[in-house]
């Protein structure tokens, strides 16, 4: 999704607000914005892109009409508005006299693309959903002895999708002995599925994926005599 960030960023601060008169700067509302023809740094091009979000505060505007005090919140490359509502976030960080403070800010909380009520793979596409990965060019290695700010395990897979099949027939020989046949397929219609993309930052490597994560088609027969 960070290849995308600059885009979220300019769209989002300009959603059409809510009636401020309807709303209390504590309590959330929530919309959807669609962009149309909306194209991915691979070049794929999703003919309607769904971002739903959650908005707390009220947005005050200048003689312009723009709003002046939005903030947008982002989270890694994955992840829901509604994360940032848990004690963890909302407890410290929108109540009166905190950082931002929702009395006196407008807060907008996107859905990530393929997550929560945004457009996502599961609405229908599924592998026919364009590929999004993460633009390396938006992290750096932080200074020594200092912590980075980026969220954890935030890269995004390019999914898991396998089958695997195993019939089997059982064969009466006598009153007490049996023969069952089986066959077992794994990955029955060997399709790769690649792993992780590599997130060592700084190294040529960076961002890429390098590996799979499930073996081929595997194929064996087996029979077994019982009595």
């Amino acid at each position: 999704m960070f290849v995308v960030c600059g885009a979220l960023c300019s769209v989002l601060c300009c959603l059409p607000a809510r009636d401020a008169s309807a709303q209390t700067a504590a309590l959330p509302a929530e919309g959807d914005y669609t962009l149309r023809d909306f194209r991915f740094d691979s070049g794929e091009i999703l003919p309607e892109l769904r971002l739903h979000y959650i908005t707390l505060g009220k947005p005050a505007r200048d003689a312009g009409g723009r709003v002046r005090n939005a903030f947008l919140i982002l989270h890694g490359t994955g992840g829901t508005g509604r994360n940032f509502l848990s004690d963890n976030f909302a407890g410290v960080l929108f109540g009166q006299d905190q950082p931002l403070d929702d009395g006196r800010y407008y807060i907008i909380l996107p859905d990530g693309i393929g997550h929560g009520r945004s457009t996502k793979p599961s609405d229908g596409l599924h592998a026919r959903f364009p590929r999004y990965e993460y633009d390396i060019a938006c992290f750096v290695n932080p200074p020594l002895y200092a912590f980075g700010n980026a969220g954890r395990n935030i890269p995004i897979g390019p999914g898991l999708f396998t089958w695997d099949f195993g019939p089997s027939k059982d064969f009466r020989l006598t009153e007490k002995t049996g023969l069952q046949f089986r066959a077992e397929f794994f990955n029955l219609l060997n399709r790769a599925n690649f792993g992780l993309p590599s997130g060592s930052i700084g190294s040529a490597a960076a961002g890429t994926v390098t590996s799979v994560v499930t073996n081929a088609r595997q194929i064996q027969f087996a029979l077994r005599l019982h009595w």
